[in-house]
């Protein structure tokens, strides 16, 4: 059968950006390969007089590297392929093996020169799709959307039915804002294959990152609830082979209450997953073991803040520590050397089942899952009984919907009275915020605008928050402060994509046309220059429905007054939690118009705010390094692991 519209095979596929110009997340590029790469220095093709026995060696490393990577022992593997690369420069098998390994490695600007140099060396078009697909995956990862959607669109080119492709590229499209284009080729998916459960939850849990009102927000909502309704009554088969790709993150920041549709998501979510794996007959360890479970561990991540100061002031006479990182790029980094007996694990992102048997070999007496929600491999997990107390706390503020989770770890400052009814699980309010926070530190200079290209003269009102939790609900207020101080500026931080800064300011133009040309949007910033930019601003703005919660406690940190006025749920008064935690509690408005009439003086009475600061300054160390909130979890752990009933270690 002749293939149709087959590429000419001299045209050769151009990589959208040089590995070099790529400018990661972190804003840091990985080192270069310790090992001689002289073939990187200038494009040649190999010599065509070469040994043949020189090929077959560069064959007997390529075949050491598959093996070593398949066996994920990455790092041997790299080795082995650039000795292969080394003496075969041009085999693209290799270069793109290679690139992948790097990838693994978390060595991106590496992978992408590997990758530049497979898609040239490919001798036709068509063996250039896993290179492409590859390089596509990698700028998804980093949050080049618009370069990952030129990668998967030049694979769907030349292979239109190209599954991986057609799903990568329903990711990027939901973070590119066109929500609508995911579902269209979900849609066309699912006519391939209607049954497919993972097709059909990833549709299901397709949202946009911002709403234009409150009736959009209800009618996608009314929308995800119904899908769930069909798919509870679904029978999948029992042979499925599971590849999920969705999670309900985005579902958190409508400003609702979500527990039952999360436990509409859960039950669907463990009809789907596999048996835990077999385990011997559970008894406690003579230290209950706690393993400690997130993608995003790192100290460099949100999560990785909030729980770092917990994993290392755990007390190890009480307890063993094993910290889960799902994934390399974002796994927990042990600070120095305090607790060698502690055991580091790194999960497969992709492999729930692996994964599972993972943390099974290690035994928990308890899992503590950072956060739920934000990763559809860590919610999986938690779907399983894979200890005897599985707990969650505030990385992601909303419950779980899960039946295996026994316990929400909140507290008394954040929570309202009836916020049980906001939890499948059953809530846990300690007496002190659930984070030993390390207290944040500013190089100088500080307050210093110029270098944001910020006016010296405004009052400058910050709201440097996620762009998706800005609830059309918040358009007002935002619209009140401008009007009511003439002088004052509005300034927020970019999102990783451009189309949804684009979405966001044409919002502001419909709702409030009058000011929103006081209303900037500054790039991405690494968190020193973040933390500057917090010190130039005269007031801080918290969300509605969704408040700060990193930025929260590196702001007040720094003495950086916020207003802040709390929601119904637990995810928008942290906050105002905090300030209660620290006593100022006339700080927290109790309505719209005293969240305007607040952030306005503060914005414009400079004696004031002056007062305001030191009065946060003298009292924020209430905050911080807070040992209390340790013995108050240890207390917690052990209370939970004596009423499961399992017997202790004789």
């Amino acid at each position: 059968m002749k293939r149709k519209n087959k590429p000419d095979k001299k045209k050769r596929f151009q990589v959208p950006i040089a590995a070099r110009d790529l400018s990661l997340a972190s804003g840091e590029l990985p080192v270069r390969l310790g090992m001689a790469n002289p073939f990187l220095e200038k494009e040649s093709s190999p010599n065509q007089s070469q040994d043949h026995a020189q090929i077959q060696n560069a064959d007997d490393f390529y075949r050491q590297g598959e093996l070593f990577r398949q066996a994920g022992q990455f790092e041997e593997a790299s080795h082995a392929y650039l000795q292969a690369v080394n003496l075969n420069p041009s085999h693209h098998q290799t270069l793109g093996a290679l690139g992948k390994v790097l990838s693994q490695l978390c060595r991106y600007a590496e992978a992408m020169e590997f990758f530049s140099l497979a898609l040239k060396a490919a001798p036709t078009p068509w063996d250039n799709l896993d290179h492409l697909f590859h390089l596509g995956q990698l700028y998804k990862k980093v949050r080049h959307f618009e370069l990952a959607v030129e990668c998967y669109q030049a694979v769907l080119k030349m292979n239109p039915g190209h599954r991986d492709a057609l799903i990568a590229l329903c990711q990027v499209f939901r973070q590119l804002c066109q929500t609508g284009k995911a579902i269209e080729i979900y849609d066309r998916l699912l006519a391939l294959k209607p049954d497919d459960p993972s097709l059909l939850l990833s549709k299901a849990l397709s949202l946009p990152l911002l709403y234009t009102s409150q009736a959009e927000i209800l009618k996608w909502r009314q929308t995800v609830d119904q899908q769930f309704d069909i798919l509870a009554t679904k029978n999948f088969k029992e042979d499925r082979s599971l590849a999920l790709h969705g999670s309900s993150f985005y579902l958190a920041y409508q400003g609702l209450n979500d527990r039952d549709l999360m436990l509409k998501i859960g039950t669907v979510f463990q009809k789907l997953l596999p048996p835990a794996p077999n385990r011997v007959k559970h008894v406690h360890n003579d230290q209950p073991k706690i393993g400690i479970v997130s993608r995003f561990l790192a100290p460099s991540h949100t999560i990785g803040r909030l729980m770092q100061g917990i994993i290392q002031h755990l007390s190890r006479d009480k307890f063993q520590v094993v910290t889960f990182s799902v994934g390399r790029d974002t796994a927990y980094v042990p600070q120095g050397d305090e607790h060698p007996q502690d055991v580091f694990v790194v999960l497969p992102e992709n492999n729930i089942e692996q994964a599972a048997r993972e943390i099974m070999n290690h035994q928990p007496d308890i899992l503590l899952y950072a956060d739920l929600g934000m990763n559809v491999t860590t919610y999986c997990l938690a779907g399983m009984r894979l200890a005897p107390v599985q707990c969650v706390t505030w990385g992601h503020p909303v419950t779980s919907g899960l039946s295996t989770i026994d316990y929400f770890i909140s507290s008394k400052w954040i929570e309202p009275e009836n916020a049980q009814a906001h939890y499948c699980e059953t809530l846990v309010r300690l007496d002190g915020l659930p984070t030993y926070y390390y207290p944040p530190q500013v190089s100088e200079p500080v307050g210093n605008r110029q270098q944001f290209g910020l006016s010296e003269t405004a009052n400058l009102y910050l709201c440097p928050q996620s762009l998706f939790k800005f609830h059309p609900d918040f358009d007002p207020i935002l619209a009140a402060i401008l009007k009511q101080d003439p002088k004052g500026e509005l300034v927020l931080v970019s999102h990783y994509t451009e189309a949804v800064n684009q979405q966001l300011m044409a919002r502001f133009k419909a709702h409030m046309p009058d000011v929103v040309e006081r209303i900037h949007i500054l790039p991405r910033l690494d968190r020193e220059r973040f933390l500057q930019l917090l010190t130039c601003g005269d007031v801080m703005l918290d969300p509605m429905h969704f408040g700060g919660g990193n930025t929260t406690y590196e702001a007040l940190g720094l003495g950086v007054p916020i207003v802040t006025w709390p929601s119904e749920y637990m995810r928008g008064r942290v906050t105002a939690g905090c300030y209660r935690q620290m006593g100022l509690n006339d700080l927290v408005a109790d309505s719209a118009e005293a969240y305007v009439q607040l952030a306005v003086k503060l914005g414009t009475d400079a004696e004031y705010k002056m007062q305001t600061q030191e009065r946060i300054l003298a009292q924020n160390h209430r905050l911080f390094e807070d040992h209390r909130v340790i013995e108050e979890l240890e207390a917690f752990f052990l209370k939970a692991l004596d009423e499961t009933g399992v017997p202790a270690h004789d």
